[in-house]
């Protein structure tokens, strides 16, 4: 089933917990640390592969999880763990929930990172100091980073073939190419785009991109147009297929103009594309003097687009527009930079203080936000270190100067815990040092 636009929950991998564990001798009970460090939690990068045309695969699987690194083990650092890739078709646009492009997939072979795994905790080995040279606690595993993105595909073709539905589209690209799509007098017979290689001659092709019919209003979301109309952003030019002879009676040339006003309302760069128009049904009686109607209103609506006349049918008049086309495409190539957009990860948040007199006390900032994670609550001498770590970052005397008492609520992140108005400094002296301080600062 062709898919061209999802939702996927990303999820990079957290990485293992350290380990608290002591070296065992004959001759003394504990010879000193020997806990491990975890291993780093699986990146998440997104790779493009030509060979893929839809982004179906994410159709029933729309929560991609990497795995946790493992945690750390006596005297042994746990692994780290394999990265997850996603494989999507090339001319993925990766979107944020607010519609802002992160990253334009437009060429094959191209990798981005997109959440980063976390860093495994350290273990008591990895904790020693020159103040604490018997370190009784360890580092919990870094959260990967987690967020929720909009997979968009916008094919690479060289030509858009729009109009109105049941114009003679499919019928066209079916003559012209080795496409072989369903064909049928009513409307609405194409539901998703139709791709054709076009070949000029023994070692050049046209690649031309069939779209859904576009019907009024379809800026708005009615219709099939507004779902596929993404799929001739990246073309150098757009071939405008007319039926002279429309299935429901209107007017050859209002159907061209209503057309042309529902690209203008979807995007202005799109409206703005160079066309050329394809008059079908050259087989039929009167042919001739119709498209000499439809040329003179167009003249006289003071649009200068060249028309061919053609039979999609029987192919009168295909092998000319083909050529044409061919020669136009040197002139105006598809625009791969148009949504050019390289990929950038989020930066760091800074630290902010905020009071909810109802809540009590947040606490925002990626370093904070990091430390917190990544601390064991149920070892003493771990919130201790949180509790020296928060005094150095300057977070403890602004709460005393903004009148924290003790027993505040503190929220960082998901993580709640109590405020407690203690002289930190000594515990930052026995249990941390600078060294340690600029790790957790630089990670």
């Amino acid at each position: 089933m062709f898919i061209d636009e999802t939702t996927v929950k990303i999820k990079a991998g957290a990485g293992g917990n350290g380990m608290v564990s002591y070296i065992k001798s004959r001759h003394k009970a504990f010879k000193g640390p020997d806990g491990g460090t975890g291993g780093k939690g699986g990146d998440v990068y997104v790779v493009t592969k030509s060979t893929i045309n839809s982004l179906s695969r994410f159709r029933y699987s729309k929560h991609k999880y990497a795995e946790n690194g493992e945690a750390g083990k006596k005297r042994a650092d746990g692994r780290k763990a394999p990265d997850l890739i996603l494989e999507v078709p090339t001319g993925t646009c990766i979107l944020n929930l607010q519609g802002e492009i992160i990253a334009d997939l437009h060429t094959d072979g191209m990798k981005i990172l997109l959440a980063k795994g976390g860093i495994g905790g350290k273990g008591n080995r990895a904790l020693i100091t020159k103040n604490n040279t018997y370190p009784q606690y360890c580092e919990k595993g870094q959260p990967g980073q987690e967020f929720e993105v909009r997979f968009e595909l916008k094919m690479c073709a060289d030509v858009g073939i729009i109009g109105f539905p049941n114009v003679g589209k499919s019928t066209f690209i079916a003559k012209v190419s080795n496409a072989k799509p369903k064909i049928a007098d009513y409307p609405f017979t194409t539901l998703v785009p139709n791709l054709g290689m076009v070949p000029i001659n023994d070692l050049d092709s046209i690649l031309m991109a069939d779209i859904p019919g576009i019907i009024e209003g379809a800026h708005t979301g009615q219709g099939l147009g507004h779902q596929f109309l993404r799929h001739i952003e990246r073309t150098g030019f757009l071939l405008h297929m007319i039926d002279l002879f429309p299935y429901d009676g209107r007017d050859a040339f209002e159907n061209f103009v209503k057309v042309n006003d529902e690209l203008q309302k979807y995007s202005e760069k799109l409206a703005n594309k160079m066309q050329i128009i394809a008059l079908n049904k050259a087989d039929m009686p009167d042919a001739q003097e119709s498209h000499l109607e439809f040329e003179s209103k167009l003249r006289e609506a003071g649009f200068k687009e060249e028309i061919h006349l053609i039979s999609a049918l029987t192919g009168e008049g295909t092998k000319e527009l083909v050529y044409r086309i061919a020669e136009l495409l040197k002139e105006f190539p598809p625009q791969q930079e148009v949504f050019q957009v390289e990929y950038q990860a989020p930066k760091d948040k800074p630290l902010k203080i905020r009071m909810d007199m109802d809540m009590g006390w947040f606490i925002s900032g990626t370093d904070i936000e990091r430390v917190v994670a990544m601390t064991n609550f149920e070892q003493e001498q771990s919130v201790q270190r949180l509790q020296a770590i928060m005094t150095s970052m300057g977070i403890v005397e602004y709460l005393r100067e903004h009148g924290a008492e003790d027993g505040d609520p503190l929220f960082v992140g998901d993580i709640c815990f109590d405020f407690i108005d203690d002289s930190f400094e000594s515990m930052f002296a026995q249990y941390g040092d600078e060294d340690d301080t600029d790790r957790l600062e630089d990670e």
